[in-house]
């Protein structure tokens, strides 16, 4: 099998390199970037080489190198085996005396296995180069002492488990490729629902083929959408929709009737209602703020109570941070909702919705309500903490500047449906009636317009 393992470490790793090369690069040289703006801070600007390097090899190398190879080398893995499945070639081999899982799987999970490491070093070596070209170029390093402070804080372990991550990422990668390709289903449409499975698993948020109904009232009729680690997914489309209803059935405020939900391959409807629930922020269209409460304790409110309550003068100081986060200063903390602005209140409610860290952040119409300018405010807010969190976000909104500013990829949702989902970069260049009709507000096309 040499050869064979040969050709998919080729497949595998070579041709991934460029890919995850570039992304290590740009991520270095960002990651420098931002450790000197908060370093500055403190007088601190010089362990910017050393948490460049500690955080490249330990965390950003193995975590982008694996999503780079996921998104490149499942779907891929998964079509190749699904072809061969449905084309018979599987039970060719199986009637040559080969064994397929040794002939076609084993090979291939060892290729990635073996791979990935390698392509996490490379990576973390350009991303350290990155760091260290915008470290001395745009940020006054001495280009000697930037590689000796390097040198200095990176120890071998360091180095070694981020490599062993590597090998299980790709691992993990290969394996759910193949699995997903020898268990496809008959024809076209089975190969394509293996691919889209290999990559699916790799997806924070999954939603498929979902229905629901209330009476006679079909308002989700196959809804498809996936949302990325990472990745701010916005849905539009007019009043009635769906929108909402499809938010409250991730969360599984409402149960829908069919369908798949999943979160990380997992379904909804199986998960542990409390684990699953932390894993969640959410800012409300109308703040939904706790009048009762101070606003650092409606802040705070998921720390003080759950799985997550931290000590009473804790969870304050987090709450403080958090509000300065959002722009608010510390002697907002002890006042009321209804002693703030509507501006304030939606600020509030978003730093409520991070304090807890979450992996997934759902925010419905976030600029509902306010005038242009803080409209823009909270935009802005947004897209910042997103970022900053690493966070998955989903949001729904008709206010078309706020999904040019928030959105990596936008989803139009219109009788049930998904019409159209690309890129925002591709929204006004789209052909399809319903997105442009909704972006041009014309009532003239394919969405009827009551009069």
């Amino acid at each position: 099998y040499f050869r064979e393992i040969w050709g998919q470490i080729v497949q595998i790793g070579w041709l991934s390199l460029p890919v995850v090369g570039l992304t290590a690069l740009f991520t270095g040289g960002a990651l420098a970037l931002q450790i000197y703006a908060g370093g500055a801070r403190f007088n601190a600007e010089s362990v910017v080489p050393s948490i460049v390097a500690i955080g490249m090899v330990r965390e950003l190398g193995p975590v982008l190198g694996g999503l780079m190879v996921a998104g490149r080398v499942a779907a891929a893995i998964a079509a190749e085996i699904g072809t061969m499945r449905v084309t018979e070639q599987i039970d060719a081999l199986v009637t040559l005396s080969t064994n397929p899982m040794k002939y076609l799987t084993v090979p291939r999970v060892l290729a990635a296995t073996l791979s990935l490491p390698l392509l996490v070093a490379v990576g973390d070596s350009i991303g350290i180069f990155g760091g260290y070209l915008v470290g001395t170029t745009r940020l006054g390093f001495n280009p000697a002492n930037y590689v000796q402070n390097t040198v200095d804080f990176l120890e071998v372990w360091d180095v070694t488990s981020g490599m062993i991550k590597g090998a299980v990422f790709g691992f993990i990668v290969a394996l759910m490729g193949c699995y997903h390709g020898m268990n496809s289903g008959k024809g076209a449409r089975g190969v394509g629902k293996a691919t889209t499975n290999a990559v699916v698993f790799q997806s924070m948020i999954e939603l498929r083929d979902v229905h629901k109904s209330f009476g006679s009232k079909h308002v989700l009729r196959g809804v498809n959408l996936s949302a990325a680690k990472g990745e701010s997914v916005v849905i539009i489309g007019g009043s009635g929709t769906g929108k909402s209803v499809l938010l409250k059935c991730v969360l599984g405020l409402v149960k829908h009737d069919t369908g798949l939900i999943a979160l990380e391959g997992q379904d909804v409807l199986q998960a542990e209602r409390d684990a699953f629930l932390a894993r969640f922020g959410m800012l409300f269209q109308g703040g939904a703020l706790f009048d009762s409460m101070s606003v650092w304790q409606n802040v705070a409110f998921r720390l003080l109570r759950g799985s997550l309550k931290r000590p009473a003068e804790e969870a304050r100081e987090i709450a403080i941070e958090k509000l300065r986060r959002v722009g608010l200063k510390p002697d907002v903390a002890d006042l009321f909702p209804a002693e703030l602005s509507g501006g304030m209140q939606k600020r509030v409610s978003l730093a409520r919705a991070i304090a807890a860290q979450p992996d997934v952040i759902f925010f419905d119409e976030p600029t509902t309500g306010l005038d242009p300018i803080m409209s823009g405010v909270i935009n802005d807010l947004i897209r910042e903490i997103v970022v900053e969190m690493g966070a998955t976000a989903m949001t729904i909104t008709h206010d078309m500047s706020s999904v040019r500013a928030i959105a990596d990829r936008v989803a139009m949702l219109h009788d049930g449906v998904i019409k159209w989902a690309g890129p925002v970069a591709e929204m006004d260049s789209a052909d399809d009636p319903y997105l442009r009709q909704f972006i041009s507000g014309s009532a003239e096309g394919p969405i009827e317009a009551v009069r």
